[in-house]
């Protein structure tokens, strides 16, 4: 049990090591390298539970009576690991859901240089019946090359 932990941690390390420099090798803007980084870098939230794990492993004795009391570390430890490697790897979905809120609830964010602008488009007066608007709120769509 010992070396598939072992094992593991030694996986983990690498795929947490081995894409860092290609991504900072990418054409990106240096925000966009700081969120892959980071998400990169929760990872390592898994290896030290991984690790954790397989110490409880190694200080366990299975000969114990109390075994089903003495495991409860790594069981627990084992599940945690896995959970969090699961929300780790959704999260670069959690981006598509923050910008799906703010454009539904009317909020638009303009990066201009390396200041954020944010601001919001209320509509004041009846634009007729015809016009497609959502509780007042004027929809705009920005598009932008690299900015």
């Amino acid at each position: 049990m010992e070396n598939s932990s072992a094992l593991s941690i030694a996986g983990d390390i690498l795929v947490l090591i081995l894409p860092l420099p290609i991504v900072w090798n990418l054409q990106l803007n240096l925000r966009t390298k700081i969120k892959v980084t980071f998400l990169f870098l929760l990872g390592l939230l898994v290896t030290i539970i991984a690790i954790l794990r397989c110490v409880s492993l190694v200080r366990q004795d299975f000969q114990s009576p109390e075994f089903a009391i003495t495991s409860q570390d790594s069981l627990a430890y084992a599940v945690l690991e896995t959970n969090i490697a699961i929300i780790c790897s959704c999260l670069p979905m959690l981006q598509n859901i923050v910008t799906a809120w703010k454009e539904r609830s009317g909020h638009v964010s303009i990066a201009a240089g390396s200041s954020d602008k944010s601001f919001e488009l209320r509509s004041n007066s009846v634009m007729g019946s015809d016009a497609p608007t959502q509780s007042g709120v004027l929809r705009a769509q920005y598009i932008h090359d690299g900015i």
